[in-house]
């Protein structure tokens, strides 16, 4: 009897880490189905952003106008067929300002814009030999249509002109054509009324309220593209196959100019049929949230394990020095509380901020374990070292969500740091002979 107890004292305090190892293990399930609901949240707001756009205006794609001519093309063995060739402009030059608002449901909100965009540049009269004789023979130059690719015809508020020296065209809607582009607007004019005696005509249009989500793009279509951009958004995110010549980005908003040459992308000025290279060279600007309170509250939840060892490891280095046993039980419930912190997180930032929401869940949390480690444990100067911990973790963790790009490098220097604590302060701890009591 006698050896059973020595045997029970001598590995207690391995047992009893093998047995809270076991609960931090049991304790990633609830914090994987915190990790869940955050996913099935997110999900949620972007069914929102779908359901607003569709209303209001989705992402915007941009191009200027586009000559397309129609002719028959002959293939041998099979019936002939209409087709279009294709003419992009000399110049193609963009100057739009970007009003951002909110637009709210329920407890989401999405970024919406109005956006007053100006299209201006230079056309050149058509090359129509360029494709060969056969084809140029059946080419119908009265039947000319001009194309305006815009992705959302549902944010254009008012009436669209084109203007070709001069004189006005108003715009249709739904492209005749489908070539480049599944949606937009058409005129339809002949070829001798745009170019008179003349090999260029100098056009204009004003897309004077463009309401779109998140996002606006252009395609690149001209010999020579320039497009200058400014808006009251301070976060904005340059993407496509272009980015920006020049940029600056204040407070108050951003300024971003682009220039893009035909060398620049893959595709040429005249084509018949369609030309997927088109779509795969845009480029623009993504208005993205400053702070993404889902992907915080996601990442911070990625950090579970490490806010129940450490913890869990703490009252368990107290459990040691205090000579007091702490129940499965109780680190149980020590470690409902360290997961219930992530889903106080979640539902919090949605109403008040992410910042906010993080002090208030964990001051909350913190509280809880402390008052709930004195009740256990009948020791002021223990209780306050572990919240002391506490209370470190949970700044550890805060900066690292704010240092994106140097998240990895801290995490890992924090946790030597920490590894480094650990051996430090047991390294005086006699692991066989913890809990037997010393002769006398």
């Amino acid at each position: 009897m006698e050896a059973k107890t020595s045997f029970w004292q001598r590995y207690s305090a391995m047992i009893k880490m093998a047995l809270v190892g076991i609960l931090v293990l049991l304790l990633l399930i609830p914090s994987m189905m915190i990790r869940e609901l955050i996913r099935e949240r997110k999900y949620n707001q972007q069914e929102v952003i779908n359901e607003v756009a569709d209303k209001w205006g989705r992402e915007q794609v941009i191009s200027g106008p586009i000559i397309s001519i129609p002719f028959v093309l002959n293939r041998a063995n099979q019936n002939a067929v209409m087709e279009y060739a294709h003419f992009l402009p000399e110049t193609f030059t963009v100057s739009g300002k970007l009003k951002t608002e909110y637009r709210y449901r329920n407890i989401f909100k999405v970024i919406g814009y109005r956006a007053d965009i100006l299209i201006s540049g230079k056309l050149s009269k058509p090359e129509l030999g360029s494709f060969g004789r056969q084809i140029q023979a059946n080419m119908d130059t009265t039947g000319v249509i001009i194309q305006l690719p815009v992705s959302d015809l549902k944010g254009i508020k008012d009436r669209v002109i084109l203007e070709i020296d001069g004189k006005a065209y108003e715009m249709n809607p739904g492209l005749a054509v489908h070539d480049i582009s599944s949606s937009g607007l058409w005129c339809k004019i002949a070829l001798g009324d745009i170019f008179k005696n003349k090999t260029t005509a100098d056009y204009q249009i004003k897309l004077g309220k463009l309401d779109g989500t998140q996002r606006i793009s252009f395609l690149p279509i001209g010999k020579e593209t320039s497009v200058k951009l400014t808006s009251n958004w301070n976060s904005p995110s340059f993407d496509g196959s272009f980015l920006p010549e020049t940029r600056n980005i204040k407070d108050s908003g951003f300024l971003a100019t682009w220039k893009i040459l035909n060398l620049n992308r893959n595709f040429p000025q005249q084509f018949y049929g369609s030309n997927s290279s088109l779509q795969q060279s845009e480029f623009g600007v993504s208005l993205i949230q400053p702070v993404d309170h889902y992907l915080l509250s996601e990442r911070s939840a990625k950090y579970a394990i490490l806010f129940i060892s450490l913890t869990f490891l703490t009252f368990f280095f107290s459990e040691i020095t205090n000579n007091r046993k702490i129940h499965p039980i109780q680190y149980i419930l020590i470690g409902l509380a360290l997961v219930l912190f992530f889903s106080l997180l979640l539902s919090l930032s949605e109403q008040i901020g992410f910042d906010n929401a993080y002090f208030v869940a964990a001051s909350g949390i913190i509280l809880m374990i402390v008052f709930y480690a004195q009740s256990i444990l009948k020791n002021i100067r223990i209780t306050s070292i572990i919240g002391g911990v506490l209370v470190l973790l949970y700044g550890f963790i805060y900066i690292i969500l704010q240092l994106e790009n140097m998240a990895l490098l801290f995490g890992s220097l924090g946790l030597f740091v920490i590894l480094g604590l650990v051996m430090y302060i047991s390294r005086k701890i006699d692991w066989y002979n913890v809990g037997v009591k010393k002769e006398v």
